[in-house]
Parts: C-alpha cells; sequence; structure tokens
C-alpha cells in the first residue's frame, strides 16, 4: 500500500474514535478514558494528539499541566533513573477516582544534559521545562491505552512500541501544526517554552516523510552525536568530521562519518551550528527507515 493511502485509511480508522472523544469530554472531562485502543502508527498519534487539544480548548498546543489539573489526576516528583538514561517517568492508575498518578524524575538524562552545556540560565531553565513537560505529555499519551474503570485498567498488553507512539503522540500534542523546516529556524525556535532542539528536529521529522535529524555538540575536532531522530541509536561516543564549507544536500562521505550509517543515499540537506553545538537534517534514500545500518 502506498503511503498516501495508508495515510488516508489510518484517518478513516481513526475518525470514529476521534469523534467518540470529544462525545466523551463533552459529556464528563473525566471519561474521555476507554476508547478503542490507538494504533501505534504516526497518523494515530497525530489524530488523537489533535484530538485530545481540541477536546481540551488547547488548540495551539497541549498544556500537561492544566489538563492533569482538569482531570484531577496527582503529579509528583522522585528519583526514579532518567540520569543514567532509563526510566524518567511513571504512570500508576489510582483508585477512588483518581485516575491516575504521574510520577516525573526532575532530573535530566545524559543526551538532555548536552543541550544545556556553556547555556545561559534561561536557556538551561527552558530546556529543563520543555523536557519536563515531554515527559507529562508522553505519559499522558500512555492513558489511552487505559479504559474508565475505578482504578483504570489497560486494553492492551503493553508493547515497548507504545513508548514510540507515546512520544510522538506528545510531540504533535505540544508542537500542532507546522514546525520549522530549516536547521537555523530550529535552533531560532528551541527558546519556546515547550521547545528544544531535539523535541523539535523530531517534531520535523514526524511530520516529513524520508528525513532523519542528527545534532550534539563539539569536541576538539569532531563533531559528537548525542541524539537522533528517524535513524538507530547512535553507538557511545558517535561523532563525524563537521565539513569545512556547507553544501546543501550533499552526500555524506564515508570518510565524514564515524558511525554505522554510510549508505550513499543519505543526504545532508542543511545544518546549523554555533560554534558548541550542531544540527543537521538528513534526507534518506530508497530504504526503509528504521533500517540504516
Amino acid at each position: 500500500m502506498r503511503y498516501d493511502q495508508a495515510r488516508n485509511a489510518g484517518r478513516a480508522r481513526t475518525s470514529k474514535a476521534n469523534q467518540a472523544t470529544r462525545d466523551h469530554w463533552d459529556r464528563d472531562p473525566r471519561s474521555w478514558l476507554g476508547l478503542a485502543p490507538p494504533e501505534l502508527s504516526p497518523i494515530g498519534a497525530r489524530v488523537l494528539a489533535d484530538c485530545v487539544c481540541q477536546a481540551a480548548g488547547s488548540a495551539a498546543g497541549l498544556e500537561p499541566d492544566d489538563l492533569i489539573h482538569r482531570l484531577g489526576w496527582r503529579l509528583q516528583y522522585d528519583t526514579l533513573s532518567a540520569a543514567e538514561g532509563r526510566q524518567d517517568a511513571l504512570l500508576i492508575p489510582q483508585a477512588d477516582g483518581d485516575k491516575f498518578l504521574l510520577v516525573l524524575d526532575p532530573e535530566l538524562s545524559a543526551s538532555e544534559r548536552w543541550m544545556i552545556q556553556g547555556r545561559s540560565a534561561p536557556e538551561k531553565a527552558g530546556v529543563a521545562d520543555a523536557t519536563r513537560q515531554f515527559r507529562v505529555a508522553h505519559e499522558i499519551g500512555h492513558t489511552l491505552f487505559f479504559d474508565n474503570a475505578d482504578p483504570p485498567r489497560r486494553l492492551t498488553p503493553y508493547r515497548p512500541d507504545e513508548e514510540i507512539f507515546c512520544d510522538r503522540f506528545a510531540r504533535f500534542a505540544l508542537l500542532p501544526g507546522a514546525v520549522p523546516t530549516r536547521a537555523a529556524e530550529i535552533a531560532a525556535e528551541r527558546h519556546h517554552k515547550r521547545s528544544s532542539l531535539a523535541l523539535l528536529a523530531s517534531a520535523l521529522v514526524d511530520r516529513t516523510e524520508g528525513t532523519a535529524a542528527i545534532a550534539g555538540h563539539f569536541t576538539e575536532d569532531r563533531a559528537r552525536i548525542c541524539f537522533t531522530a528517524g535513524l538507530p541509536p547512535m553507538p557511545r561516543n558517535a561523532s563525524f568530521r563537521w565539513p569545512d564549507t556547507w553544501v546543501p544536500d550533499r552526500p555524506l562521505q564515508k570518510t565524514d562519518l564515524y558511525w554505522p550509517v554510510d549508505h550513499p543515499q543519505v543526504h545532508a540537506v542543511d545544518g546549523w551550528s554555533d560554534g558548541e553545538q550542531f544540527l543537521m537534517i538528513l534526507r534518506l534514500g530508497e530504504f526503509t527507515l528504521g533500517r540504516v545500518a
């Protein structure tokens, strides 16, 4: 099935769920749970994010704290294992009408800490707030897989790709509509209260088929990769040689790269750097996302 056919079929399948969500919300804002389990697809994530934003009256972007308050859920902070790059949040079903307890780790992961290296205090606070809101929105995405019982029960068994779905749900909910498409524009927009370099780059990849992104910071003579979107995770300390002169849509040469992606159909479309951090937008050739190696 072609991509456009799959997209249209996905929209048709989720249209009833969208209306059901709005009807549930109109009757009782606390009873929007218990719908059919969402499809674990980018289309399903985007449609349901739009639906939840509209139902919550947040067409310009979800306000996670406001939604948690309106639904009567509880939010608390506790140390999990975010600093080690493992669990940064936890969703716990609750009885007695509370529905859910969201536990958030206040620490940033190593891949998130690189975004604030050498930054000013307001920039550090902005990244920390964007990270926190993303984590809350991600956990809200998990609630779509529960019913409206007391306490809520899962509609389907947990699957690892639910995490990818909830990441996409969070990005579409926090950043609905268009996002910047150029690396420099993404860098300029990252100071938005709900944005960061990683969040905006990932949102672009979500919306643009065949696109990927890498970002990180410079060491002595290499560009160290700390974040990827649309590509498999990079090996630890992966890096490459930043081009001396930027040529748009240049093929990435094997000699440039110090990580496993050296496919000749991977092209660097656009790049940005401030001398400390960098962002590169990539165009992928005729192969399946997630199988670049």
